[in-house]
């Protein structure tokens, strides 16, 4: 959800533009799930969703160093880095959410999975929103006092700097709260996630 509006804020790409920058992102995550499909089996679980996770981290990090100069080079990168991380999560997710619970039950976790999926996005967003909200007006305090050399071309409009600022910031938090989560993964029981499915 950041990418257009960065695009299209601070780094004053057109909405054509703006899209653009994000299909390759597209594209790739849907290559990176169909490959993680065919890994899984072959290559423990827990493996695929630390360098999913990894892969996220790192991306986030170059996304949070985009400077205006060559913002569509940054976007292009650090985004399709962190497809790679989803697809890499994702499916495996997917897999070992259903191939461990009774064919009977796996319609009504079907269910269950795809609201706690929307639950997070819904509220990942809100949060992410308002501290993008709270970390502009912050910036634009901080640039009302004595000008700070950022040692890249800044935007037109102090505005725009700090809006940029912003994103860099939550970009940095998101990659943080990637890695920080990682160690869960240990938690999973080691066993191979694909099982055969069996139907009544």
């Amino acid at each position: 959800m950041f990418l257009p509006a960065l695009g299209e804020g601070p780094l004053g790409f057109d909405a054509t533009l703006a899209g653009l920058t994000m299909m390759p992102r597209g594209i790739l995550m849907l290559l990176t799930m169909l490959a993680a499909g065919r890994l899984i089996g072959a290559v423990d679980y827990r493996v695929l969703l630390a360098s999913g996770l990894v892969m996220m981290a790192i991306g986030l990090l170059m996304l949070a160093h985009i400077q205006p100069a060559d913002g569509i080079a940054w976007i292009v990168g650090g985004s399709t880095v962190q497809a790679i991380g989803a697809g890499l999560l994702l499916t495996p997710l997917s897999t070992l959410a259903f191939s461990t619970l009774p064919p009977a039950m796996r319609t009504d976790a079907a269910g269950i999975y795809s609201l706690l999926r929307q639950l997070g996005f819904a509220s990942g967003i809100a949060l992410m929103t308002a501290v993008l909200r709270s970390r502009v007006e912050a910036n634009l305090l901080a640039l009302s006092g004595p000008a700070v050399s950022t040692g890249a071309s800044p935007p037109a409009f102090p505005g725009d700097l700090a809006t940029l600022h912003a994103y860099a910031q939550c970009f940095n938090m998101m990659a943080i709260a990637a890695l920080v989560v990682s160690p869960g993964i240990l938690l999973f029981r080691n066993q191979r996630a694909a099982q055969p499915v069996t139907s009544d």
